[in-house]
């Protein structure tokens, strides 16, 4: 499940469908409406920040959440602290693929120099992320990252998810609102690290989206299999009972999570 770490940063987008989503689940579902009741005021929210967002989804893959919110901490801790400075040498340049030792990423090295305002141009801080940046993490090494608890599998995830946001025009307004569910899917999962899971937190977490339904998130099985006495290991069932829920799929998972969590669900 995602991350429930306290929510330090700040909220910047709430759903304008959330009171019309939770009418019509409590019409269709009773067990759905008690929690709904259960939780009167609290909603989906969202911190603006793609990139903030799948990186710290990186950060949660596989691991317990008490584990990916110490992680999570360390990581921003040393990112957000460093930022590379004029007037430093370039060093030669390593692999595209990743940092080696001690040697910031490649696309650092490549553009040769950089200060905190060219890291604030090209990736401006948003929605309360800290000041967390590709170039920031594009700084970092292989070791300062595995320094802070990512595995060396993550370490290379981080530095694929900087590169392609670093590299990529998808900064601009209304570039990720312009696109399908789908569409956002397959162009997510073709970074290294990205997953389906990972690609459909995005949609719930950073746009939003109202009708998502992730079937491979463990929390949504366990809710599903405890209050209605699906197997969770029987997708195809909990796919095919989630039809009920149409078209506010996402809804009905977040207070499934919540049901589950002493705190609201946030990534």
């Amino acid at each position: 499940m995602p991350s429930t770490a306290p929510i330090t940063d700040i909220v910047t987008q709430r759903p304008d469908y959330w009171e019309e989503a939770k009418r019509y689940l409590g019409k269709k579902d009773r067990k759905l409406a008690k929690i709904i009741a259960q939780y009167e005021g609290e909603t989906l929210q969202s911190r603006g920040h793609a990139f903030h967002t799948l990186a710290r989804s990186i950060v949660g893959q596989q691991i317990s959440v008490k584990a990916a919110d110490s992680v999570w901490a360390r990581f921003m801790a040393s990112a957000t602290s460093r930022s590379p400075h004029e007037g430093e040498p370039a060093r030669a340049s390593p692999s595209a693929d990743r940092a080696v030792g001690g040697t910031p990423h490649a696309s650092v090295l490549a553009y040769g120099l950089a200060s905190a305002e060219t890291l604030a141009r090209v990736s401006p801080p948003q929605g309360g992320s800290k000041g967390l940046s590709p170039l920031h993490v594009l700084a970092m090494t292989e070791d300062d990252l595995r320094a802070c608890g990512l595995s060396r599998s993550k370490a290379l995830y981080m530095h694929a998810l900087a590169e392609h946001f670093h590299t990529q025009d998808i900064h601009a307004e209304g570039y990720w609102h312009a696109k399908t569910d789908d569409d956002i899917i397959k162009e997510l999962i073709a970074i290294k690290g990205i997953g389906v899971w990972t690609a459909e937190m995005f949609l719930i977490f950073h746009l939003m989206r109202p009708d998502v339904y992730p079937l491979g998130d463990i929390g949504l099985l366990n809710a599903v299999e405890r209050l209605y006495g699906i197997p969770a290991k029987d997708k195809k069932a909990i796919r095919d009972y989630g039809e009920r829920w149409r078209p506010f799929r996402t809804v009905a998972t977040w207070y499934f999570w919540r049901s589950l969590d002493p705190v609201p669900v946030e990534y």
